[in-house]
């Protein structure tokens, strides 16, 4: 078999280090609403949903093969290290989503503050001729409050921000409190949890509507 040059390596693994680094930046930038365009334009989706992937796996197989290559001849250390590439996305990934979900409420907290300002002093309805800033899925007007702000799912499924007043979101369903738990947007929550804090009463949450 023949031997991949060392400068090829060397270009290669400096990809391999965008791959990863581009992997976890889309993983932050990521945004469901996109599903709507990409509903829009779904006759173009097989094409670039194919064309992109392709081109995604290209990399860390490319880093998967240099590894066996290494592993045949006894570079164990060599080929732990090519593994580690598509390892890095895996683990990678998923802190990036969370650091752009972490971002992208930092940008807007300050509508979600509005809204959960509006609803416990009353005003539980849009300011007149108008919308709320942010959308809004359910509200609870009498404390605790709790206001969920949507920001995407399918079918049963849901993810967005929650303001839950009494924190209850935090708990197991089992053990949240019974009064909590009877409202109405308590029982919409039954089947939900929060997945991330992000201060002051407000959680990163999803699960499924009942």
């Amino acid at each position: 078999m023949k031997a991949v040059p060392r400068s090829a390596t060397a270009v290669f693994a400096f990809l391999c280090i965008f791959w990863a680094a581009g992997s976890v930046f889309l993983a932050m930038i990521y945004d469901y609403g996109d599903l709507a365009l990409y509903l829009v334009f779904g006759f173009l989706q097989p094409v670039l949903g194919v064309f992109g992937a392709l081109l995604w796996l290209s990399t860390p197989c490319g880093a998967l093969f240099l590894a066996y290559k290494r592993f045949r001849v006894r570079r164990i250390r060599a080929a732990a290290a090519w593994v580690l590439v598509p390892v890095s996305a895996v683990v990678l990934m998923p802190v990036g989503h969370r650091l752009g979900d972490a971002l992208i409420f930092t940008l807007h907290e300050s509508q979600y503050q509005f809204v959960v300002r509006q609803v416990a002093a009353g005003h539980c309805s849009p300011p007149e001729g108008g919308r709320w800033p942010v959308a809004v899925d359910f509200l609870q007007c009498k404390p605790p409050v709790i206001v969920i702000f949507p920001w995407g799912g399918f079918l049963s499924s849901w993810e967005g921000v929650v303001y839950d007043a009494a924190d209850q979101i935090t708990k197991p369903p089992a053990l949240r409190q019974k009064a909590w738990r009877a409202s109405n947007v308590g029982s919409a929550l039954d089947y939900s949890g929060a997945t991330q804090s992000l201060g002051g009463h407000f959680f990163f949450g999803s699960g499924t509507c009942p």
